[in-house]
């Protein structure tokens, strides 16, 4: 009876122990780039892996739109107006680019670099890193084209 207890012990500990929680912090780096192309780490939330690896994507793209990648060729944000802003005046657009996923058509790959782990305090979802490689040339022409952008040198 004793051994028993102490193995049942034992297994609940290693689940315990295997249950691994992470704090969340949204992040977007840079990894390598060209004029044609942006690679970048980029971590997601989700109530699953695949909604988590979506969201992280979104966050990709999000910091090139609005926010710039510090160390890149991509200093600069691509829109020149507050993120707010621009989803106020482009509203039309920007609400098909995200809720209609426009924006996974600019993206060449996106690949998991860590295994998901549940969010501490997160209500049960997960959070994930990915490399994602993003197709900037395309992203610039197909803002230029509706216009919440202007082109380079105008």
């Amino acid at each position: 009876m004793k051994t028993s207890l102490k193995i049942l012990l034992l297994i609940a500990s290693f689940f315990i122990v295997g249950c691994k929680t992470t704090q969340f912090t949204k992040s977007v780096n840079y990894l390598s780039g060209d004029a044609q192309t942006l690679s970048l780490r980029s971590s997601g939330m989700g109530i699953n892996e695949l909604s988590a690896i979506s969201n992280a994507e979104k966050n990709a793209v999000e910091a090139i739109l609005f926010r710039g990648i510090p160390n890149s060729q991509q200093k600069e944000p691509l829109v020149s107006v507050s993120e707010k802003e621009a989803k106020q005046i482009y509203k039309k657009y920007f609400d098909e680019f995200f809720a209609g996923e426009r924006y996974k058509t600019f993206i060449y790959s996106s690949v998991p670099v860590s295994s998901s782990q549940f969010v501490k305090g997160g209500a049960g979802k997960k959070t994930i890193c990915i490399d994602v490689k993003v197709n900037l040339k395309a992203l610039r022409q197909d803002l230029e084209r509706s216009g919440v952008i202007r082109k380079f040198g105008l």
